[in-house]
This record gives C-alpha cells, sequence and structure tokens, in this order.
C-alpha cells in the first residue's frame, strides 16, 4: 500500500493559529513544576515547599505557615509559568531549536524586570533583597520552556493514503 506525506495546513492560516497553545501550557507546567523544586536556580539551595518562592523570589509566610499557604505559592507557581510559557512561545515560534533557547533566554531575563517592577510595587521588594536567583531562575526558565516547546509542538507529518 503507498503512501503520500502531507503537510499539516488550516484554511486560514494566521501568526496566531499557527502557535501550539496547548503545548505552550503543557511546556509552562512541566517546566515551572521542575523549577518549583528548584526554587532559586540552584539545585543545592532548596525547593520552593521548603523556603516559599514563586519563580525564584522569596515570600514571607508570616507569622504561622500553613498547608494551604504552601498549596496557594505551589498554585500561583505555576500560574505564573504558565503565563511566562504562553508569552515566550509566540515570541519563539518562528525560530530554529538553538536560536529559540537564546531568544528564550533573553525574554525570560526581560520577564524578570517585568516581574521585578510589578513585585516591587505589590510587596515592596527593597535594593537589599538577593536577586540573583530569581534572575538565574528566570533566565533557566525561559531557556527551558522555549526549547521545551518547541520540541513539543515541532509538526509530525500525517500519512494518507494514495487511492
Amino acid at each position: 500500500m503507498a503512501t503520500r506525506t502531507y503537510a499539516i495546513e488550516r484554511n486560514e492560516s494566521t501568526f496566531f493559529s499557527s502557535i501550539r497553545w496547548n503545548r505552550a501550557v503543557q511546556a509552562g507546567l512541566m517546566v515551572g513544576s521542575i523549577l518549583f523544586l528548584v526554587s532559586r536556580g540552584i539545585p543545592w539551595v532548596g525547593s520552593g515547599a521548603v523556603d516559599p518562592a514563586i519563580m525564584g523570589r522569596e515570600i514571607s509566610p508570616g507569622q504561622a505557615p500553613s498547608g494551604l499557604f504552601f498549596m496557594s505559592i505551589l498554585g500561583l507557581h505555576l500560574i505564573v509559568s504558565i503565563a511566562y510559557a504562553l508569552i515566550i512561545a509566540p515570541i519563539v515560534h518562528g525560530f530554529r531549536p538553538f536560536v529559540a533557547g537564546c531568544v528564550g533566554g533573553v525574554a525570560g531575563l526581560v520577564l524578570y524586570f517585568i516581574n521585578y517592577a510589578i513585585s516591587s510595587t505589590l510587596m515592596n521588594v527593597t535594593a537589599t533583597q538577593r536577586e540573583w536567583p530569581s534572575i538565574v531562575l528566570h533566565i533557566v526558565f525561559g531557556i527551558v520552556v522555549a526549547e521545551t516547546y518547541k520540541g513539543m509542538a515541532r509538526r509530525r507529518p500525517v500519512e494518507v493514503p494514495v487511492e
């Protein structure tokens, strides 16, 4: 039985319809879950479950941290991870994998500065707070989510039988 390979095509091909949004969400969840365990971007510092942190930025638990507090930190961290992945996916969509990783790292650094601006207005972040782990985590997140997205979004040809 002979087969012919056809590319997947859509009727109206726009840039945003070509992006695999479900793969971006999956990449954000996977990479965000892994980086929650190494919340400072460095494996020997501690996880987000021990020292509560959202994308590498430490959160003060207040008087007595509870299980609900740590679950809300995990949920917030994953929401931010998905949002970052949804921002990074359209940026790196058209690049080859190696270049996408480099561009993803730069996008992660830009997202760090946006994160710093928002968190400094909302949480009163001081300049003396340790920011290097958060910078490292944002850059690593950008690189890894870009590469994960590119690997998951790769189009596979569909075999159609020739009649």
